[in-house]
């Protein structure tokens, strides 16, 4: 294939808030979801999932994505700025993440 390497194996991918359908119906046949709706949800994050996670996306505005949620998972490239939006067509981007 010219152009790139596509890979068919989903990316994991971190769902972090209150469960969104338009998350669970437009993720789930490109991404493995791991549902996380609560930062007490997320502390019981096994360490050997979190080492698979590439991508996040924050269902809710309220809901903190710091530094220390994002340290939690070593292997993440990208995230969704919000997954409130009514479509599923946002790109997901490259992030430079800065963690303090």
């Amino acid at each position: 294939m010219v152009g790139g390497n596509i890979s068919s194996e989903k990316i994991d991918l971190l769902v972090y808030g209150p469960n969104k359908p338009i998350v669970d119906n437009g993720f789930s046949d490109q991404f493995v979801l791991h549902p996380f709706e609560t930062r007490a949800d997320l502390d019981r994050l096994n360490p050997a999932v979190a080492a698979k996670i590439r991508g996040a996306a924050v269902t809710y505005s309220t809901v903190r994505c710091d530094g220390k949620m994002m340290a939690l998972l070593p292997k993440l490239e990208s995230s969704l700025p919000s997954a409130s939006a009514t479509t599923t067509s946002t790109p997901i981007t490259r992030a430079s993440i800065t963690l303090s």
